[in-house]
């Protein structure tokens, strides 16, 4: 049997999902301050991971926000942000956008206002970072 582009999608929707649950988890550590660098690289790769099934996908609102988290927990992991309860947050926020765009796609329907909001914040953190780094 020839796997659909319904099909194709279902199962990277369902890989995203998965992705997402073990992101949920990491936080969860995160904010009980159980994690460190080696599961903020544990995190990178599952972004990347989110990033490259949209790609795959065809998802191109969903892994441009995929691309932008990856950024973020790359420079948290790298120690040039901060692990901070705003950052982690902002990492949270991400992760919920992520569950409703998926759910969106799943019934086929726009991804809500909240994604743009979320992006916004997570850009202003990238270019704020940018500048404190080129500050040192």
């Amino acid at each position: 049997m020839i796997a659909t582009t319904r099909d194709t999608q279902k199962k990277s929707l369902d890989k995203i999902s998965g992705q997402l649950v073990f992101l949920n988890v990491s936080l969860m550590a995160f904010e009980r301050n159980q994690g460190g660098r080696s599961l903020w690289n544990q995190v990178h790769r599952c972004v990347q991971t989110i990033r490259a099934t949209c790609e795959q996908a065809n998802l191109a609102d969903l892994k441009q926000l995929a691309s932008d988290l990856e950024d973020l927990v790359r420079l948290i992991g790298d120690g040039i942000v901060e692990s901070s309860t705003k950052n982690l947050a902002l990492v949270r926020s991400c992760t919920e956008v992520f569950e409703c765009g998926v759910d969106s796609v799943r019934i086929g329907v726009p991804i809500s206002y909240e994604f743009e909001e979320v992006r916004f914040e997570l850009h202003q953190t990238l270019i704020e970072s940018s500048l404190s780094a080129a500050s040192c």
